[in-house]
């Protein structure tokens, strides 16, 4: 469907008459017109304009089952409100319409849909608190789960996450730390014991520290995540239990 612009209020008049089957309309200012394609009425009739050069307009005549006519230099041309104008908006508010129930029916259908959506995706913590000691990456071990879709978490090496489905893993981490004003915090993302990713940050004064950390990583079948953690307090250093999070899951 045709978009047609306006403009609040456009109107000029003919500089020359026209008959009934000239297509092109010399007014006396073009200016302030819309942008092509616009509508006209002149007399009874309207006409669409797709073309605008200095004060020459071209024209598609009789539009809207208008009749064509003959009109005399000066005659009054407006851009005004047409019944085709008011029926193209409406059929596509309808069309709209349509479209947004389709959509609420597609989403109240997904809703009542209650086959599992299996994403391999895992989510693991400690139950308790784990000291990470000075001046050393240490790589944290994780006894429960938050969720876990298709044993990710290795019961026989609790540090590990291992891709069971190969493909595109969002990896996040969050490692909390207790209170120490001193040194920096770290947080390291593994994969297959290298490197993939580090965050450090420096300890917060008299508060917890909480580092968190994420990477995309394209995984293939047995690889696997692990975190570390690092801190430079100059002791020990407690991570929390259920604060501390290693989550995975399948995004491509």
């Amino acid at each position: 469907m045709t978009r047609y612009h306006a403009a609040n209020r456009f109107q000029t008049r003919l500089a020359a008459s026209v008959n009934e089957s000239q297509i092109l309309f010399i007014v006396e200012s073009a200016s302030g017109c819309p942008e092509v394609p616009f509508k006209l009425t002149v007399g009874t009739e309207i006409v669409d304009v797709i073309g605008v050069v200095g004060n020459v307009f071209t024209v598609q005549r009789g539009a809207e089952g208008t009749t064509p006519q003959s009109h005399p230099q000066g005659s009054l041309v407006q851009n005004r409100w047409t019944a085709g104008t008011y029926e193209d908006l409406w059929d596509d508010v309808d069309d709209l319409r349509d479209n947004m129930e389709a959509h609420v029916a597609d989403f109240e259908a997904h809703l009542e849909d209650k086959t599992p959506h299996d994403v391999p995706r895992a989510s693991v913590y400690h139950s308790l608190n784990q000291s990470i000691p000075n001046n050393t990456w240490t790589t944290l071990s994780f006894d429960s789960e938050h969720f876990d879709s298709e044993n990710i978490h290795d019961s026989s090496d609790a540090t590990k996450l291992i891709c069971k489905t190969a493909g595109t893993y969002l990896i996040i981490g969050y490692v909390s730390f207790g209170v120490s004003s001193t040194g920096v915090r770290g947080a390291r993302l593994l994969r297959n014991g290298g490197i993939t990713g580090e965050v450090v940050i420096n300890a917060p004064i008299n508060a917890y520290a909480g580092v968190l950390i994420s990477r995309v990583i394209n995984l293939s079948v047995n690889n696997y995540i692990q975190m570390a953690a690092y801190q430079t307090s100059g002791g020990a250093l407690d991570v929390g239990s259920s604060q501390t999070v290693l989550s995975m899951v399948k995004v491509g």
